[in-house]
């Protein structure tokens, strides 16, 4: 939260010049509830929402946003792809196709590469290539910290979004430990100390 009034100043003239919907979380307050989880392990870090026009309008927004927000941090979202330094994404239909299923739900239905009609699922390799496939790579987020190294994990008890913990054995000592760890952006308090902060206390 404590850099969310510079990414607007950033992001906010991109969005008016590529003329792109978007949705942001109203105040200050309504973020921190976002980041505490109270909406949801599935809205953790989702400060902006973007509702782009097609693939190409998409892959110009996010080059953009990319270029303007080089020097940002923000919290890992792991539901969704990363494709920026700040800039994630889920791929999916804005109005999907709707068919009953045998069992009488509703599900949605989405076109892939192959003209077949397949499940619209908002996880991008199950459904289409996406416009994002370069930018995937170069800003696929790497999980296991250089500090893991040093371990040999045996259990993993708790992963949660916005951390966990871990069962290890140091490969130095050969003594078996607890880890308990937690990522950029969650739980802030009102002096911007995030999860990180209070886990090292």
């Amino acid at each position: 939260t404590n850099n969310c009034i510079d990414v607007l100043r950033k992001c906010i003239p991109i969005f008016i010049d590529y003329e792109v919907d978007f949705k942001i979380a109203k105040n200050i307050s309504t973020l921190r509830l976002l980041n505490h989880g109270k909406y949801g392990d599935a809205q953790f870090g989702k400060f902006i929402t973007l509702y782009p026009h097609d693939d190409n309008h998409a892959l110009a927004i996010a080059l953009k946003i990319n270029e303007y927000t080089a020097d940002f941090n923000a919290p890992i979202i792991l539901s969704d792809f990363r494709i920026g330094p700040i800039l994630y994404t889920r791929y999916g239909s804005f109005s999907p196709i709707r068919k009953r299923t045998l069992d009488g739900n509703i599900m949605n239905y989405i076109y892939n590469d192959e003209k077949e009609l397949v499940e619209d699922s908002y996880f991008a390799s199950n459904t289409k290539t996406t416009p994002f496939e370069g930018l995937k790579k170069i800003y696929e987020p790497i999980e296991i910290h250089e500090m893991l190294k040093k371990y040999l994990i045996i259990k993993e008890y708790k992963k949660r979004t916005r951390g966990g913990t871990l069962e290890a054995t140091s490969l130095f000592s050969l003594k078996g430990c607890i880890i308990k760890y937690s990522r950029y952006g969650y739980f802030p308090d009102q002096i911007n100390r995030d999860s990180i902060d209070l886990i090292k206390n």
